[in-house]
């Protein structure tokens, strides 16, 4: 190997390893709820710099969806006082807990499905599963369709 490969596999190797250890994680972060009603509580939110999962990250009147970070200091913990005159609601408690056993469950239900072949009719029994599992986010649909050679009916979910 030439040298010049050698150095960009390194810095690949170097660059993928500082990726992974830069993995975000989010312990005793709080997701709350605050409603708020005046201009002077809007301008007191958005000094916080809080990240809004609302409104395109824009806070706003109304209900906004808040990302509150445990307090790194007194003064830290001061200034997100300024929540707690608004009565926020906590959504999730801790949301690194929750993105944790997400990633436990993950894949769990099919665990093993795709690890094998599966006939047409398995597909389509294992599809109409987790749609009846699942019915807040899937619906078995029977047919949308058939293949250009008319012999397969598309189903959806």
């Amino acid at each position: 190997m030439s040298r010049s490969v050698c150095v960009v596999v390194l810095l690949l190797v170097f660059l993928g390893l500082t990726h992974a250890s830069m993995q975000v994680r989010y312990d005793g972060h709080q997701l709350v709820d605050v409603q708020i009603q005046t201009q002077e509580q809007l301008k007191l939110v958005e000094a916080l710099g809080l990240d809004v999962w609302t409104r395109d990250g824009v806070v706003g009147l109304g209900s906004n969806h808040l990302l509150v970070p445990p307090p790194l200091n007194q003064a830290h913990a001061d200034a997100l006082s300024v929540l707690s005159d608004l009565s926020p609601t906590v959504l999730i408690e801790d949301v690194q807990t929750l993105i944790d056993n997400q990633h436990n469950t993950a894949g769990k239900d099919a665990a093993g499905f795709f690890d094998d072949f599966h006939d047409f009719e398995e597909i389509v029994a294992e599809t109409r599963r987790l749609a009846n599992q699942y019915p807040s986010i899937a619906t078995f649909v029977p047919s949308i369709g058939s293949s250009i050679q008319g012999r397969v009916n598309i189903f959806a979910s």
